[in-house]
């Protein structure tokens, strides 16, 4: 009655409750109503608007809930619009306000597209994240795609109307780096769930230096997109509130999956296929089938990073290496015709949704089709390829192709698509593909490398289905590439299409590699005597056999100048004693996309379980949890997804 304010501390979250609670309302915990009301202090009060505190609880205490974040590697995009001021000078306030909505509702729609969240508009501008919400192992990629199509949506608009002075253009840049993420604000005031950190500052000083028209990336970004796009290295840039110059680079266009490298480099040297020499005789033994008319299909499974593309890209290579020497023998200057048709294609996880998208890649990779090109001008490009593999029969062919590419057709061949059904269709470009792959194999022998295969579309598998028993009968090599997921529908179809073809299918799993190897890996990077025994073994543990760990560890050894360059012998050497914590590498989005996949209690489990340590005991982490959650049932999905293993019992 003495006007003090109480609360309650809820024993599973902290979270002060008003004294009349007997829940938590925080987490629903029961309170134990045994346990006695303390005294708020000072700094626990929220301060509230005059008469807030009636409408919310009256005659209780107004409970500030403590400010909590999480850290997250980001993608941050911040775009402009330039020239809007001369617009609006031409348009009038109405007009331009209307205009300017229109514009960014086009940019929003790109950047959900992508699996983006817009965070603010700034008057004729937006700041958005890739992974802020949800991480995917790619959003760097989704944030450069999203980006250029800004471009494209600002460049159509600017063609659908008549604008003044040329019209608008857009400045886009984008940075990859840690931020917090976090609910700002009181709860009687503005609150909204933002994020903060350095890492938006630097894009939106890249956003201001960037041309008109252009999109401008950090080194961050471009190392974890390099082989995606194709880029413009422009060198280093100083900007405002950053003390170190910044190395930007400029993405011009998507590659197309041919036109990625075969291998990746780092350092200035292409990662080397090591410890994979028995799987690589295993996939070249069904590239020689192949040459001899039979055709198979092999599954190649591992987890990211662990060498699956690194595999087919040495398969390949030996073709062409192969070829050449053919080339040497026959005395011929220019390159003999490749002995088998390679073609390949992706499967993102930006277009699960999209049907048929990775045979929409598949068959655009075989015409060639580049992204500057109108839809007229890929049409015709499909046309021809059509004629050369048809003949006089293309007809009854080429209109079900760009049906599925979404390309025009004249009106003497649209009468075939006109009257079609759903499933007519559906049933149509089946066959039509089923007979593309009986011509094409019968011109040549035919490999198809379908990759990450985790996130195809269903209409897409459903069609693989029915396309897979071709290699029976056509000398058709499938190369179907992916990485095994808990409780994952594709494995289990993936693991049928062993049973559909008998005798003519094999499945290769990539494990983790041994000791020897990542020793032989690291030395061909930075040499033998770089790192002493102890940081070997540190560097081993945190990599756990996986290559690209290894390479990504090295790449921020440097990155923090740990590891450096003697300036006499040229040779790499420690700077300073290695830590735990200095191995860490640029892996964290791989790791958290697994993380946000989980269920919100398993997830709060294993952040409770990583604060313990990289070993924990049940025991140990029931009492840090408390008794809002018992830990066996997550401590078990986490093992079957793989995030935890158990030690002993």
């Amino acid at each position: 009655m003495c006007g003090t304010r109480l609360a309650r501390a809820c024993r599973a979250c902290r979270f002060l409750n008003p004294p009349a609670y007997r829940f938590c309302g925080n987490c629903g915990v029961p309170l134990d109503p045994s346990e006695p009301s303390r005294r708020l202090l000072v700094n626990e009060i929220e301060p509230a608007l005059p008469g807030a505190a009636e409408e919310v609880f009256p005659n209780e205490a107004v409970v500030q809930s403590p400010l909590e974040g999480e850290r997250r590697v980001v993608t941050v995009v911040v775009a402009d619009v330039t020239g809007s001021t001369n617009l609006l000078e031409s348009l009038g306030n109405e007009l331009w306000v209307e205009t300017m909505n229109r514009v960014l509702v086009s940019l929003e729609a790109e950047i959900y597209r992508y699996g983006g969240t817009v965070d603010q508009f700034r008057g004729d501008g937006l700041v958005a994240f890739f992974g802020a919400d949800v991480a995917n192992e790619d959003d760097p990629e989704r944030a450069i795609l999203a980006s250029l199509d800004m471009l494209n949506a600002i460049e159509r608009y600017n063609r659908s109307l008549n604008t003044p002075n040329g019209g608008i253009k857009l400045r886009v840049g984008v940075n990859t780096g840690e931020v917090i993420v976090a609910s700002i604000g009181g709860k009687n005031q503005h609150r909204e769930d933002t994020a903060m950190g350095i890492a938006i500052a630097v894009a939106a000083r890249l956003e201001s230096a960037a041309e008109p028209g252009t999109v401008l990336a950090s080194e961050s970004t471009y190392q974890q997109a390099s082989t995606t796009f194709n880029w413009e290295a422009l060198g280093q840039i100083t900007v405002k509130g950053i003390s170190q110059p910044l190395e930007v680079y400029r993405p011009t266009s998507a590659r197309m999956e041919t036109e990625r490298a075969v291998n990746i480099e780092v350092f200035g040297y292409t990662i080397p296929l090591v410890g994979r020499e028995e799987e690589l005789e295993r996939l070249k033994k069904h590239v020689d089938l192949l040459r001899l008319g039979q055709g198979s299909l092999v599954l190649v499974t591992g987890e990211t990073g662990i060498g699956k593309q690194a595999l087919l890209g040495e398969v390949r290579q030996s073709i062409m290496r192969q070829q050449a020497l053919l080339a040497d023998a026959h005395g011929v200057d220019s390159p003999l015709e490749e002995p088998v048709t390679w073609l390949t294609s992706r499967c993102r996880s930006y277009n699960r949704s999209m049907p048929y998208s990775m045979w929409i890649e598949l068959i655009s990779n075989w015409v060639s089709l580049l992204n500057g090109q109108n839809p007229e001008e890929q049409s015709a490009a499909l046309l021809e390829e059509c004629k050369t593999l048809w003949g006089e029969a293309h007809e009854d062919y080429f209109p079900y192709l760009a049906e599925l590419l979404r390309l025009p057709v004249n009106a003497d061949l649209r009468c075939k698509l006109d009257f079609l059904s759903a499933e007519s269709l559906r049933l149509q470009i089946q066959t039509v593909l089923i007979s593309w792959l009986e011509k094409l194999s019968a011109h040549k022998p035919t490999i198809i490398a379908l990759n990450d295969i985790e996130n195809i579309d269903p209409s897409s598998i459903h069609l693989l289905h029915s396309c897979v028993p071709q290699v029976e009968k056509n000398p058709l090599l499938f190369f179907l590439v992916y990485r095994r997921e808990p409780d994952s529908l594709v494995d289990e179809i993936l693991g049928s299409f062993l049973n559909l073809i008998p005798g003519l299918s094999e499945e290769i799993n990539l494990g983790p590699l041994s000791e020897e190897k990542i020793r032989q890996l690291v030395t061909y990077f930075i040499g033998e005597d770089a790192l002493p025994e102890e940081s070997q073994q540190l560097l081993m543990r945190n990599s756990e056999g996986n290559p690209l760990y290894v390479v990504e560890i090295l790449r921020s050894m440097i990155d923090k100048e740990i590891l450096i360059k003697n300036c006499d012998s040229g040779n790499w050497c420690l700077s300073r004693p290695v830590t735990s914590m200095d191995l860490q590498g640029n892996l964290t989005r791989l790791v958290q996309a697994r993380i946000d996949r989980l269920g919100a209690e398993d997830r709060y489990v294993l952040q409770k379980a990583a604060v313990i340590g990289p070993i924990f005991w049940s025991g140990i982490l029931q009492t840090v949890v408390g008794d809002a959650v018992l830990v066996k049932e997550p401590l078990t999905r986490l093992l079957a997804a793989q995030l935890v293993e158990r030690r002993s019992r």
